[in-house]
Order: structure tokens, then sequence, then C-alpha cells
């Protein structure tokens, strides 16, 4: 075993330590991972199946590993990550430093904003971690890695540091896009858990000639991330058929407010809008 050493923790790696060959499997090598032709997704029964195969998930989301694989081929142009990569000293709050060690998640440290969201979605990322870790009956090696809460991770630093982030714009090639918080659970009743707004959706939604003839949009108005929400805001203004406004999340409790709307009612409309 080859000991892999910090100031903080020392842990070994895993017995017969092939890393190589695990982003080969992980990854979707179709070499090493056929697909069985005999098994088809079917989304009523696998959708909350967490532990599908391999070769079911190739079945399933044959492009599921692009992002991954993109990452991972960058990474190695500049040599595998380093411990210094995984520091999270340089940034006040949205980042956490995390270990998987023994099929086992740990917390090494976090830091986060006082008043903001970064526990609670914090929270939802290092549950849906643990499930994905507890569903997979394959190899996890143990490493140390380390995640941005925020919407766009690291706007204001201009080092090049190996995040797995939300999302990722195209010069942070550095960074490892991760699975949404939402996908575990927001903490507002306004969306509640994904499982949650799938179920209410599937017992609501009303057929097509019963939605409104409107076009519906909610969020929040960052401008200077996305000019084409403010640009939402100002061709739909006092259109009859567009039911379209800014969410400002302090206001949330502000039943008076037309602003929110349940994700799931969202789905009364005929037509969505998207901006991204």
């Amino acid at each position: 075993m080859t000991p892999t050493s910090t100031s903080e923790i020392t842990y070994p790696l895993p017995e017969d330590d092939n890393t190589e060959g695990f982003l080969s499997v992980a990854l979707g090598n179709p070499e090493t991972r056929p697909v069985d032709t005999n098994w088809s997704f079917d989304t009523a029964r696998d959708s909350g199946d967490y532990g599908l195969s391999d070769s079911q998930c190739d079945a399933a989301f044959p492009q599921l590993y692009t992002e991954l694989q993109r990452a991972v081929a960058y990474t190695h142009t500049g040599g595998n990550i380093t411990i210094d990569d995984v520091d999270i000293s340089w940034k006040d709050g949205g980042l956490v430093r995390a270990m998987i060690y023994n099929r086992e998640l740990y917390i090494i440290e976090a830091k986060y904003h006082e008043g903001s969201l970064d526990i609670i979605r914090a929270f939802a990322l290092l549950g849906s971690i643990h499930r994905a870790i507890t569903a997979f009956d394959g190899p996890i090696p143990n490493i140390e890695f380390t995640f941005s809460v925020e919407d766009i991770a690291n706007l204001e630093d201009p080092g090049k540091w190996p995040l797995w982030a939300l999302a990722r714009p195209h010069d942070k090639e550095e960074q490892w896009v991760m699975p949404d918080f939402g996908f575990w659970a927001w903490d507002t009743t306004l969306v509640g858990s994904y499982e949650q707004v799938r179920q209410g959706i599937a017992q609501q939604e009303p057929s097509i000639l019963e939605k409104k003839p409107q076009a519906v949009w909610r969020g929040a108005n960052l401008a200077q991330f996305n000019p084409i929400r403010q640009d939402l805001l100002d061709h739909t203004r006092d259109k009859e058929w567009a039911d379209v406004h800014e969410v400002v999340w302090e206001k949330e409790h502000n039943e008076q407010s037309n602003q929110f709307i349940k994700i799931v009612d969202h789905c009364d409309y005929l037509f969505l809008i998207q901006t991204e």
C-alpha cells in the first residue's frame, strides 16, 4: 500500500490501486463496460434506483460521462491533482473540502458565508454524494476533493482550482461539473426535493387543453451573469401572453406576491421559458 500524506491526515490508497483502470471503468470505456442489450431504462420502474449497474447506466445514459472525460483529459495535461489543489484557505466561504475513505464520507474543512445558503446546499450535496457511495457496489478509491456550493464557482480568484462545481464557464476547464444540489432538495416548500417535484407533476399536471395559454418564467435577475434574463423581463412586461416575473428570494414568504409559484405549478402553463 502506498501512503498518501498531508499536514492534516495520513491514509493509505486502496489495495491494488489502479487509477487508470478505475477511470477506464468509471468513465465508460466501451471495451471494459459492455452494454446489456437485454435491458432498457424504464422511467416508472428505474428512476428511483440509484444502484444501476455499469452496463445499465451505459444503456440508459450513453453521454453521461462526456464532461467527466473532458475534465480527466484536461487534468492529465498538467499532471495529477495534488494536496495543494484541494486547499480552500484562499476563499472566505462557499467551499467544502471532503474525503472518501473506505466508502465513508468525511468533511475535512468547510467555509461558509454567514446568513447564506452555503450550509444548506453543502448538506444537500453531501447527501447526494453519500447516496451515490452507498448505492454503488463497485470499487471506490480513497480520495480528497473540494466542491463549491455557489451557482458559479471561483469568480473572484484567477487561480485554476480543480473544484467540483455546479456549473462551469467555458474558460474554467479545470473544474469538474457535478449534479446540482437540487437533485437532493431545496430548503423551500416552493421546490422541495427532486423526487417530490417529480411525484407532484405526475399527480397534478393538467392535460394540454387545460393548461394556461401563457409563457411562464420565474428566476432571479442575475443580469451580471446572464443578460438574457433582463431582456426577457423587458420584452414580456405587461404582455397578456406572458406570466414572467423576477424572483427576489428575500420576499419568499410574502404571500401577497405573485413572484413565487411552486415548481409543480409551472406545469399549469402551456409554454415554459428557459434562459440558460
